[in-house]
């Protein structure tokens, strides 16, 4: 089964392609600190083990 799109051209305004670029720059923040979160947490858990292991 040979199903083909063939895409000639697209008409976006582009204030809304800015306004799409602005939308997930803005929510790209909250995933970030989410996952600067993360691994805070790895890292002070592994810090401690480690350094609990080590003696420092």
């Amino acid at each position: 089964m040979d199903n083909r799109v063939t895409i000639t051209g697209i008409d976006i305004p582009f204030w809304n392609i800015v306004m799409i670029i602005l939308k997930w720059s803005l929510a790209s923040i909250p995933a970030m600190l989410l996952i600067w979160g993360v691994f805070m947490l790895i890292t002070s858990i592994l810090g401690a083990i480690f350094g609990a292991t080590l003696g420092q």
